[in-house]
């Protein structure tokens, strides 16, 4: 078990797969340092470092807060073009957290700020748990699962992603250093989730989420204008703009 955590890295897939039949068949055999090697190599398998600790969660109570935090690493790590895998974790995701909304010390443990953990984490899980009101919270759930799958698909080059999710993550990691603040991003995925059901086309809705496509801004310089001076609020650039 030793040379397995050291070696983690090199072959994460295999690892976790040993580390999930040691959890149901010999559980005295995974302790504190192997959640702890599985933890630090979630970005080298996030769907099956999801998978190990959604089952692992289960098996062993006692690793809850390090479980519940894997998998908001695992959704946070996953690739922008995997939304189908993003789906299916966040499906798993919603399962736990009404279960935690229930008057249980899981929802008083949960709902405590995390101080471990990357921001993107920390931060989706403060959406999914720290809010009490149920209206708010299913709306911040359904808004965060449609933009998690929704899909932009271009055809040169082709690719797949979700601008959605990549702005969501984009809001995040530029958030405040002192402390992970959700408000922006709450407000902006609440705004999309209400903003598609005004698109009544499909083209309408693709030139929604193009809007949103950060990955491959405009090549498209300022006006000469905005590179000499600032207009003002009353200049006639800014009103003809």
């Amino acid at each position: 078990m030793k040379a397995v955590c050291e070696g983690f890295a090199q072959a994460p897939y295999y690892a976790y797969e040993l580390l999930w039949h040691c959890a149901t068949d010999r559980p005295e055999l995974v302790g504190p340092p192997e959640v702890e090697a599985a933890l630090r190599n979630i970005e080298h398998a996030t769907n099956r470092a999801f998978g190990f600790f959604r089952e692992l969660i289960k098996l062993r109570p006692e690793f809850t807060r390090e479980c519940t935090l894997a998998l908001f690493e695992s959704l946070a790590r996953e690739p922008v073009n995997r939304a189908f895998v993003r789906d299916e974790e966040i499906e798993s995701l919603i399962a736990i957290s009404q279960a935690a909304h229930i008057k249980t010390g899981l929802e008083s443990a949960l709902r405590e700020p995390p101080r471990v953990g990357s921001r993107r984490a920390r931060a989706l899980m403060a959406i999914m748990f720290r809010q009490k009101l149920r209206a708010r919270r299913h709306v911040l759930l359904e808004a965060l699962r449609y933009a998690a799958k929704v899909v932009l698909w271009r055809k040169e080059p082709a690719e797949k992603y979700s601008p959605l999710w990549d702005f969501v993550m984009f809001i995040i990691d530029n958030s405040g250093e002192d402390a992970v603040s959700t408000a922006a991003a709450e407000r902006f995925l609440e705004g999309a989730f209400q903003l598609h059901y005004l698109c009544t086309t499909g083209a309408e809705h693709e030139e929604f989420l193009r809007n949103l496509d950060t990955g491959h801004p405009p090549a498209r310089p300022f006006p000469p204008v905005w590179n000499s001076w600032r207009p003002t609020a009353t200049s006639p650039t800014c009103t003809a703009w």
